[in-house]
């Protein structure tokens, strides 16, 4: 941090023939003007082209959420990042992006409706993507709060809701079977289960739910949102509705069930 006075200092320096920054806080420092500051984290000296990009590389790459699925460190975060980097000089805001993000999921919904599962497909992994836009964006600029954080939640269950109604009015209308609407109900409950016993788990006991710790074997599990949004991408590319919700109720409800089982040792 520097005041009008290292301006000055400067300027005395370039007059004898001393260019550099720290020449004039060198001068500075011995009319003892200069403050020493720690800096506990990691820092870069930005003075040119190369150390600025590579300053932007460190900056992006801490904006990666340490509790990030597989899914979303493997393959997201490499979109995201970029996107993020492209939206960073705009004034979009995270609340903007995660609204936006629930548009994409609508349009997924109703191309599934419409029968264009490989559009369905593709638009609900971009909503898997831009759910880490906001994030991103909340981190990097400091606009986190309380109220984006439960908006970003609320508005993910909506477009869950949407996606699995668009697959299951999709499967029902080709075939015709009861089966799509009761497996679609299945997976409509089973979805939210995941978020609401996290919730539920921290208000109970004071702890938050760590799956590493406390799903076993279960964790592996692409139960998370950006595991089931995969597995919806993959059923709208390879055409296989029906598949994909079915493994979507599946998978949501034993690790809800599994969860519960597990809890009885915390009383």
């Amino acid at each position: 941090m520097g005041s009008g006075s290292l301006l000055e200092a400067l300027s005395d320096s370039i007059s004898r023939g001393a260019y550099a920054l720290t020449d004039a806080v060198n001068e500075l420092a011995g009319l003892g003007k200069v403050k020493l500051h720690f800096v506990s984290k990691s820092w870069v000296d930005v003075d040119d082209y190369p150390s600025y990009k590579q300053a932007q590389k460190i900056l992006l790459r801490s904006l990666i959420a340490p509790k990030d699925g597989f899914i979303s460190r493997v393959f997201n975060r490499k979109v995201s990042v970029r996107i993020t980097r492209f939206l960073a000089p705009t004034n979009i805001t995270p609340n903007q992006i995660t609204f936006f993000s629930l548009l994409t999921a609508v349009a997924a919904a109703v191309s599934f409706a419409l029968s264009h599962p490989l559009l369905g497909g593709l638009l609900a992994q971009f909503t898997s993507i831009l759910d880490g836009v906001d994030g991103e964006i909340a981190r990097l600029k400091f606009l986190r709060s309380n109220f984006g954080e439960i908006f970003d939640s609320i508005l993910d269950r909506y477009a869950d809701f949407f996606i699995v109604i668009g697959m299951v009015y999709a499967w029902y209308c080709a075939s015709g079977r009861v089966a799509a609407l009761l497996v679609g109900a299945a997976a409509l409950t089973g979805i939210p289960l995941s978020m609401l016993f996290k919730e539920k788990f921290r208000n109970v006991f004071g702890q938050p739910f760590l799956p590493e710790k406390h799903d076993g074997i279960l964790r592996f599990l692409p139960a998370n949102r950006d595991g089931r949004l995969f597995i919806v991408m993959l059923g709208g590319i390879f055409n296989l509705l029906p598949a994909a919700l079915i493994l979507l109720a599946a998978i949501s409800q034993l690790q809800a069930l599994c969860r519960l089982y597990r809890v009885r040792r915390f009383n």
